[in-house]
């Protein structure tokens, strides 16, 4: 089971006790179908969870539509729910409000009217994310979306989330548009929204075990870098103490810089804090890193 499966199983498994809910997600979930009209209403999904709980809200608000909901796709995967009568899809449509109040047309979109208290507008949020929605396992990336061909149903959605404190973007893709949340404590915040307790706790924590993981990548990625600093300024001056030597000009060094280039040379791999600490009078790190700075010049003016 994918990891946005069991993210709908348990966002199934939440029941919601007020009618209004329950009418708002239905109309939210059906405006996402693929087909919503007068003379069908259409639409495919995989997951079984979800088909059962839009089955289950469809027969307590719709107690007269026997045999309306979700079926197994016979020789093919998932679930589909294919409605051709005029007369079921209009009494659906009536108990869910699908219907235009001005024309009376029958059309996938989400009434306002529905949506006015908060715990409708979370309703109307899950019912599109159960048949549109997704949501990437953290461990791969961090990715929630929800998306539809048509903008306006979208932008209803992306209202009730801008209002929870969501800040949730809108892009075209191919023929869809697309609502998604890309920063990582928004999407845990998204988890908890929908009811998905379980897996939020669970996103929390794969959270804090990804940026730990990230920070000692961090840190190694930088002792790595530091590390071969150390060894190419090392190696730099090592060049620059024998130049000085087959050239015959290391004698003329003061016995302070002579001093250094020798330990440099008999500890190619010790830092300038480890070389302070061999020299035979107090030096500080800086002081050695001046004094190689001033080897390195004179090696130079004998090119």
């Amino acid at each position: 089971m994918s990891y946005c499966s069991r993210v709908k199983d348990e966002v199934c498994g939440y029941r919601m006790e007020r009618a209004c809910c329950k009418k708002a997600l239905l109309n939210a979930a059906f405006a996402f179908f693929n087909t919503v009209s007068d003379s069908k209403i259409k639409m495919n999904i995989e997951n079984e969870g979800v088909a059962g709980y839009i089955n289950s809200l469809i027969s307590e608000l719709c107690p007269g539509l026997n045999d309306v909901g979700f079926r197994e796709n016979k020789g093919k995967k998932g679930y589909v729910m294919n409605i051709t009568s005029p007369v079921i899809i209009r009494t659906l449509a009536e108990k869910i409000g699908l219907i235009n109040r001005k024309t009376g047309q029958i059309l996938a979109d989400i009434d306002d009217n529905l949506s006015v208290d908060s715990c409708c507008q979370r309703a109307s949020v899950i019912g599109a994310f159960l048949i549109s929605g997704s949501v990437t396992d953290p461990d791969r990336q961090y990715h929630f979306e929800i998306s539809n061909h048509r903008k306006s149903v979208l932008h209803k959605i992306n209202e009730i989330l801008v209002g929870m404190d969501f800040v949730p973007k809108i892009i075209k893709r191919g023929s869809d548009y697309v609502l998604y949340l890309k920063e990582k404590e928004g999407i845990a915040d998204m988890l908890n929204y929908l009811g998905a307790r379980e897996t939020f706790f669970e996103y929390h924590d794969a959270m804090i075990i990804k940026d730990a993981k990230n920070r000692a990548n961090r840190k190694a990625n930088c002792e790595n870098a530091n590390v071969t600093r150390v060894v190419n300024a090392a190696v730099a001056q090592s060049n620059a103490i024998r130049k000085l030597i087959e050239e015959k000009r290391f004698d003329t060094l003061p016995e302070g810089l002579k001093e250094i280039a020798m330990l440099r040379l008999k500890h190619t791999d010790a830092s300038l804090s480890d070389l302070a600490e061999m020299c035979s009078e107090p030096i500080s790190r800086s002081g050695i890193n001046h004094r190689m700075k001033k080897i390195m010049e004179i090696a130079s003016e004998g090119k």
